[in-house]
């Protein structure tokens, strides 16, 4: 893991620590809380996962996602206000899409702040010591088998692909079949 993404994880690890909420699944109200921070559920346009309104901390998702999709919006809202709200000072709201397209009007620094809070939301809901804890506990689990992936994502309470994407980036599996 770089050295950038390893310091994002340590501080969304801390964060967990100081939120009291280190537990498989990761309880997001707890962080919410202890940032002061308000969370909405909104309908919106299907292309957009949500927002955070940094002044008014606030954070609003799009009510029309499955759970697994809401819960990583509101951990990636967390990442920016977390790491970016002093450095974009200047920001007043941090808007997310689904899908995040890089095109000729996207900046290097916005692509690089939307990677940091997508690894600071990973960080946030899987852990690396809560996945080392669940994984050793349940040794049969066999990582090359998109079913025992999708059990792991549900104790997480995490989409099948972002936790695939997650034990990929830990070393946790080098590839998949499926």
């Amino acid at each position: 893991m770089a050295k950038l993404f390893q310091t994002i994880d340590e501080k969304a690890t801390k964060l967990l620590r100081q939120s009291d909420a280190l537990t498989t699944p990761v309880d997001l109200d707890r962080v919410v809380r202890h940032l002061k921070l308000s969370v909405n559920e909104n309908p919106l346009e299907n292309e957009y996962s949500g927002f955070l309104a940094v002044k008014e901390k606030t954070i609003v998702v799009n009510s029309n996602h499955p759970p697994a999709r809401r819960r990583f919006t509101i951990a990636h809202e967390i990442g920016h206000y977390q790491l970016h709200r002093r450095e974009k000072a200047d920001t007043q709201v941090f808007i997310d899409r689904t899908v995040y397209f890089r095109n000729e009007n996207s900046s290097g620094v916005e692509y690089r702040l939307e990677l940091e809070a997508n690894a600071f939301a990973a960080g946030l809901l899987m852990p690396e010591v809560l996945l080392d804890e669940y994984l050793g506990k349940h040794p049969r689990l066999d990582l090359e088998k998109s079913i025992d992936i999708k059990t792991l994502a549900d104790e997480f309470e995490v989409s099948r692909q972002a936790m695939e994407y997650r034990l990929k980036n830990l070393g946790f599996i080098l590839h998949t079949s499926f």
